[in-house]
């Protein structure tokens, strides 16, 4: 009878802490697939703040004398500088001055489109990639699998469409409006991949900064193309 006892009281402290773990591990996954919203919305407006403080200061007018290349270079080189300081680093305070630091090239670099495109449109587009973004968060949440089983596919798709861009470009000196929507489908696809990729990873702040790089990324590539479809520009 005792030892049956014990045995009971094994099970019930075996169950208590398993349930204990199980929603420890819940919290710190809640936590973490918040973390890289609040990183993601952070570097969208950091961004903005950017490019809009970059055309108050007269930026835009130096690019016709060299400064669109000057900011160009200075989008490679901190895009690089921040990935580089995202993957070396297991600190988070540094780790988000890496993903700043790559949120201030991309500002700098969408300084031209804050010029040329209306407040509503780009509040307009900034609405329509979030929902894109909410939709296909949820969707990677539900059916990860599928999502993660089109890394090698977005990748490709997307190598063959820069080089098809190029030639069409700068060959044949014709802007294609359907590269666009193609650009945001998959784009669309890599959020729901780079999201269900997240969820594989430890929950750590430094990995729910390094994923929300990447989700950015997926984010202001579509933000852009939708801009230049439904965007209003100034008169």
């Amino acid at each position: 009878m005792s030892e049956e006892l014990d045995k009971k009281r094994k099970n019930d402290a075996f169950l208590k802490m398993t349930y204990e773990t199980e929603c420890e591990d819940r919290t710190s996954r809640n936590i973490y697939s918040l973390a890289i919203g609040l990183t993601v919305i952070f570097g969208l407006f950091f961004s903005y703040a950017v490019s809009l403080t970059a055309l108050r200061s007269g930026m835009l007018s130096n690019f016709t004398r060299g400064g669109l290349i000057v900011t160009i270079v200075v989008y490679l080189a901190s895009s690089i500088g921040g990935n580089v300081i995202m993957n070396k680093t297991e600190k988070p305070a540094i780790c988000i001055g890496g993903f700043a630091l790559m949120a201030l090239g991309t500002g700098l670099l969408l300084t031209v489109l804050v010029a040329a495109y209306t407040a509503s449109s780009i509040a307009n587009a900034f609405l329509i990639t979030m929902g894109i973004t909410a939709v296909m968060t949820l969707a990677a949440t539900a059916f990860p699998n599928a999502f993660l089983s089109m890394g090698k596919m977005l990748s490709l798709s997307l190598l063959a469409l820069i080089v098809i861009e190029l030639v069409v470009t700068f060959i044949f000196r014709v802007q294609q409006q359907v590269t666009d929507y193609i650009v945001i489908l998959i784009f669309t696809g890599f959020i729901g991949y780079d999201w269900a990729l997240a969820q594989q990873r430890p929950a750590t702040i430094t990995n729910a900064i390094r994923s929300a790089a990447a989700i950015y990324m997926d984010v202001i590539n579509i933000l852009i193309r939708i801009l230049s479809i439904v965007g209003k520009r100034r008169d």
